[in-house]
């Protein structure tokens, strides 16, 4: 397609009309002051939905099966650096430089692609990227070196100093434009200040990203209505387990006590009955057949 200069250079006639270089639309995406609601479930959503997903990981055997062999597989490949094709000894050596910056890091590159991978669990990964100038080894006021400035090399280049990794559960919010597109993020760290990273300084990585959610879409959300039911049933059969096994405990008190719940001496048999642990309700108070002096 061949564009004419002067249709470039057009403007519209009318207002109303949308330039072909301007977006007419926006992505749909549902947010709300920067919290995103695309997902139905509210246990599901932002840092809420963060800590429910680590939770299935942490706790269900076969996904944390599967997300260990993913993260163990991945990390054991070769990773490297290859000049571009017929590009000669200029590719060589600029494929040299950014291989030398991938391993001139203050972040092991295997706990980066660990935090990467976290997008299966999560839906999304984010990860800043930080830069140093290299100038070999750099030192404070007393002397000791300082390692995530230090570097290997010191040739003066910009390299990276970190691809240093954001927990999910502390992302706060998300930064849109009028067009529905992300523009960066909020954190909030426990215990710390609210911080603000733009999408300039972010890589974020996403098995999907339906309308560009930054949130992505996690693997493991269709498990979680599996996971949900599962953890309740067993639950109530491991409470049901240790009733049966227990059984329940009975505290016969005199009549004339059990007429005064309020007493001391009927407390005392009540923190008796409940002194063996149970669910909720850890045993029963009954009045007996005869008061304390024998009388029925």
């Amino acid at each position: 397609m061949t564009a004419d200069p002067s249709t470039l250079a057009a403007q519209p006639d009318d207002e109303s009309d949308v330039s072909i270089f301007s977006e007419a639309g926006a992505s749909g995406l549902v947010q709300y002051g920067g919290h995103i609601r695309e997902e139905f479930l509210t246990e599901l959503q932002g840092r809420r939905g963060a800590r429910t997903y680590a939770e299935m990981a942490a706790n269900n055997a076969l996904l944390g099966a599967a997300t260990l062999a993913i993260d163990t597989l991945i990390r054991r490949v070769e990773f490297r650096v290859d000049p571009a094709p017929d590009s000669g000894a200029e590719g060589e050596a600029i494929a040299e430089k950014v291989e030398s910056c991938r391993t001139d890091m203050d972040t092991r590159w295997t706990d980066f692609l660990s935090h990467a991978l976290s997008m299966v669990v999560f839906g999304y990964a984010p990860v800043e990227v930080v830069y140093k100038i290299r100038r070999g080894e750099v030192r404070d006021a007393s002397g000791a070196l300082v390692s995530m400035l230090s570097s290997k090399h010191a040739d003066g280049w910009i390299g990276w100093r970190s691809f240093a990794p954001r927990k999910q559960d502390s992302i706060d919010r998300w930064d849109f434009d009028e067009a529905g597109r992300w523009c960066g993020l909020w954190q909030q760290p426990e215990g710390q200040a609210e911080r603000y990273i733009a999408r300039a300084r972010l890589m974020n990585f996403r098995p999907r990203a339906p309308s560009d959610n930054p949130e992505g879409y996690s693997l493991v959300r269709p498990a979680y209505r599996s996971y949900y039911f599962l953890k309740r049933f067993q639950e109530i059969e491991a409470i049901g387990c240790e009733r049966r096994a227990a059984g329940v405990p009975v505290v016969e008190v005199p009549l004339d006590v059990a007429a005064q719940p309020s007493s001391a001496t009927y407390l005392s048999f009540k923190k008796i009955a409940e002194g063996i642990r149970r669910d909720t309700y850890a045993g029963v108070v009954m009045p007996a057949a005869t008061d304390s002096r024998g009388v029925t």
